[in-house]
């Protein structure tokens, strides 16, 4: 399971459920008979009408009835054989009828699902034997189809075709099977329509026999066996073809944004030489961990980005509000205690007193912690790719804060790393394509310039605008 938690992080996925497709949804379903059970669709196929029923647990040494009991083998020690008994055959009978019961449901369940049209397609070994033998019922009187011949079917193909060769719309299955009489009256006068078609392999002539071993000769020489024919272009077309976009391929279609800056900075350390190993961080620990381990610095960044996304902004809050507000938030299971333990209190009070702080909590409206998707060309993200490709990819993130100041948004990305000192320029560099990417979604997706993007450092208490 971790091992899936961080292929799902390197590749940028994420962990959400796929939408469940309706019944009338415009889009091709390949299902199995017993999952479209209460299902209705305009234009069913039904595939694979001549695979045989599986009778292989007839077959074992004993056979169990609920309501007949056992069927055993009997053994004679003597003459060292065995054979089934009496009792094993009756209920090997029982059971193989009870099984194609079975069958002939499944077989209506699949008949019924169709609106408008219904597709049957099957296939036989020794087609033209296969239509005698559905011919066999075909002059008898009465809708249903003599319980023996029932018994006897191995395919939905051998009810089918027994059906069909009496109805006045199988004609083809009659002829195929030299039947001359005529359906009993009441299937000639039955309103439904059917088309039949019966397609047997290709008979190679004389001809072809006797070019045949010229034909292998050239094969082998890997010469071509005759003159190029009227669909050579074509067909040589489509053997060549290309996708186009084949440089995408294996790449991942989604990446979240910070999987996008990991990729710049791997990028821009390998041009200085400096290229590391990487592996991604698998996500939050369970909360038993937390709680004996204590926090990490990432699980304490998260628990003060809840702090950020959730505190009252009505007014610069004091340390003993923001106490009050986080109590709040472990009532409400926003935070865990070791969370609200966690949270610098005095540094969130510095912030809301400082400049960049009175900016948000003046602003005319405040977005908090809000998701964005956003299409880009597959080359700005892949810079390898050729820049003629039309394929996208589609960024995902999240923006901490987005201040509405009347003129333009304010864009504020919050940043709990460790830094001492003098390291500023560092933090601008690390998170400059990060911001400009936000920026980018947000005015593309609201359609209102960002004019300003800034980075607040809580560990330095000091906020730097980013150009």
């Amino acid at each position: 399971f971790l091992r899936f938690i961080e292929r799902v992080r390197e590749g940028g996925r994420d962990l959400g459920a796929a939408r469940a497709l309706g019944e009338k949804e415009n889009v091709v379903r390949i299902m199995s008979i017993h999952k479209s059970k209460g299902l209705e669709f305009p234009v069913v196929f039904v595939a694979g009408l001549g695979r045989k029923f599986n009778f292989s647990d007839l077959n074992k040494d004993m056979l169990f009835h609920k309501d007949l009991g056992l069927g055993l083998q009997l053994v004679d020690t003597a003459a060292r054989v065995t054979y089934p008994a009496m009792s094993k055959l009756a209920l090997k009978q029982k059971l193989k009828l009870e099984a194609l019961a079975e069958e002939m449901r499944i077989l209506y369940v699949a008949l019924s699902r169709a609106r408008e049209k219904l597709v049957l397609v099957g296939s036989a070994r020794g087609l033209t034997n296969c239509v005698r033998r559905w011919c066999g019922p075909a002059g008898t009187a009465g809708w249903n189809l003599p319980d023996g011949y029932l018994a006897g079917a191995s395919t939905y193909l051998d009810w089918l075709g027994a059906a069909l060769a009496r109805h006045r719309d199988g004609a083809a299955i009659r002829q195929a099977g030299l039947f001359e009489e005529k359906p009993f009256a009441a299937a000639d006068a039955d309103s439904s329509r059917w088309r039949v078609y019966l397609h047997t392999g290709l008979k190679s002539t004389a001809a072809d026999q006797a070019a045949a071993p010229e034909i292998l000769s050239l094969i082998k020489k890997k010469e071509p066996p005759a003159a190029a024919g009227a669909y050579a272009a074509i067909i040589n077309d489509w053997l060549g073809w290309r996708y186009p976009a084949a440089e995408t391929v294996g790449l991942a279609a989604k990446i979240s944004v910070t999987e996008l800056k990991r990729r710049y900075d791997r990028a821009a350390a390998e041009e200085d030489g400096a290229a590391r190993d990487y592996r991604p961080e698998i996500g939050d620990r369970p909360l038993f961990m937390q709680e004996e381990q204590g926090l990490t610095a990432a699980e304490k960044g998260s628990a003060l980005h809840l702090v950020m996304q959730n505190i009252n902004l009505k007014g610069a809050p004091a340390p003993e509000d923001i106490k009050k507000e986080i109590a709040g938030m472990v009532l409400r299971e926003i935070l865990t205690e070791e969370q609200a333990a966690a949270v610098p209190v005095a540094k969130i009070a510095a912030f809301f007193a400082g400049a960049l702080g009175k900016r948000i909590l003046a602003g005319r409206e405040v977005l908090r912690e809000l998701p964005f998707t956003l299409a880009l060309p597959a080359a700005e993200v892949y810079p390898g790719l050729p820049g003629s490709t039309d394929e996208k990819v589609i960024v995902q993130g999240v923006v901490d804060c987005l201040v509405d100041e009347g003129d333009g948004y304010l864009l504020v990305d919050y940043k709990t790393d460790a830094l001492a000192a003098g390291e500023e320029a560092t933090a601008l560099d690390r998170y400059r394509g990060q911001l400009a990417l936000y920026a980018r979604a947000v005015e593309e997706i609201l359609a209102c310039p960002v004019k300003e993007k800034q980075i607040y450092l809580f560990s330095l208490d000091l906020a730097l605008k980013c150009i």
